[in-house]
């Protein structure tokens, strides 16, 4: 039995409007995870901004853009058969996405290895990167920033490749089934 808190949508690119324009990326045409190497290699030999912003201090948020790698470059039944344990024929879309998420690991902001989620996230508030890939948690701090408008300063599309799904997130408080205490 669980208690839900939330449901957060995790296929999301978010991104600072004026680094991109500046660049001369337009997010919405980013139509694979391949093709989000290009952009920002543009973004970066067109700005001061990195790339995207990433924090790799613990491995969560890795992990969860590995898997919209391989459901944005190889599609559903492919993320499928991945988690129901059916890896002998997808091996070789498996390293694919890894192999993408290293492309992206060369365009991540130096320190992701020491900073937390919050401290990426703030990269692309403050244009020193162009995009971060997170759940809609991410968009908080944007509303909350009086100086970082929705639809002039940043913007969001699916994650590439993802347009046509719902990638959730559910939190929730698990109790154990037979629970002898009454709280």
């Amino acid at each position: 039995v669980c208690v839900p808190l939330d449901v957060n949508r995790l296929n999301n690119l978010f991104y600072n409007s004026h680094v991109v324009e500046k660049a001369g990326v337009k997010p919405a045409s980013i139509k694979k995870p391949s093709d989000l190497v290009g952009a920002m290699k543009t973004v970066q030999q067109n700005t001061n901004a990195v790339g995207m912003a990433q924090q790799t201090k613990s491995p969560w948020s890795t992990l969860q853009l590995w898997v919209e790698v391989l459901i944005g470059e190889h599609g559903l039944d492919t993320y499928r058969s991945f988690y129901k344990g059916n890896t002998s024929g997808i091996q070789s879309e498996m390293k694919n996405a890894f192999d993408i998420v290293n492309q992206y690991r060369s365009l991540w902001n130096a320190d992701a290895g020491s900073i937390t989620f919050t401290a990426a996230n703030k990269k692309v508030i403050n244009g020193k990167a162009a995009f971060i890939h997170q759940g809609s948690w991410a968009a908080g701090p944007y509303y909350h920033d009086d100086g970082f408008n929705y639809g002039t300063d940043w913007n969001q599309v699916a994650f590439p490749g993802t347009s046509d799904y719902y990638v959730i997130n559910l939190d929730s408080f698990p109790y154990p089934k037979n629970n002898p205490s009454p709280n």
